[in-house]
């Protein structure tokens, strides 16, 4: 795992992950299925592969974000359906992506907290605003540090087509709601 950890957390792992891709693709099942995987999407400029290898250089090189970013969308393969429109979805791939990490996780040495890991993938695509205050407790309990997730949040969404950018501010938003209200 430590040429793992190595491409993960250098400064721009798409690089790395790029030319080390047959060995990634053997150490994290279900990536590759996710390289050329187009979206059919018109929020999503990018496939599934590359989108996520978006992510993964958006977010701070921290073991819990790198790992998180990596796994998001990975269960999105499997959860693609086309609607009448031909417009693509994936729900519930949050579900499928957190399971494919707790699976992947189970033998490896890998330094980190893995109910965080786990928790940041499930709340990726989740909004605030739709979730009730139970739901809420129960993430703020699962990631303390809020701020981590909406870093992971942010990378996701820029990693989107440019016109959904202007979310961003629904995000702040978001985020201020939850400091101000656990004050952390």
């Amino acid at each position: 795992m430590e040429k793992f950890l190595e491409i993960l957390m250098s400064e721009k792992p798409s690089e790395l992950i790029k030319q080390n891709e047959e060995y990634m693709f053997s150490v994290v099942p279900g990536f590759e299925i996710c390289k050329g995987f187009d979206q059919m999407n018109p929020w999503h400029i990018y496939d599934v592969y590359e989108h996520i290898l978006h992510v993964i250089d958006g977010v701070p090189a921290e073991i819990h974000l790198r790992l998180a970013a990596l796994f998001h969308d990975l269960g999105k393969p499997s959860c693609f359906w086309l609607d009448d429109k031909g417009v693509g979805h994936f729900f519930g791939h949050w579900v499928v992506s957190q399971e494919m990490f707790m699976n992947w996780i189970i033998d490896k040495n890998i330094a980190c907290d893995v109910d965080l890991v786990s928790a940041l993938i499930y709340y990726h695509d989740i909004s605030v605003q739709k979730m009730f205050e139970e739901e809420i407790d129960t993430m703020v309990k699962q990631i303390p540090d809020i701020s981590m997730l909406y870093a992971l949040k942010r990378s996701d969404l820029f990693a989107y087509a440019p016109s959904t950018h202007s979310l961003i501010n629904d995000y702040e938003k978001q985020e201020n709601f939850l400091v101000k209200k656990y004050k952390r």
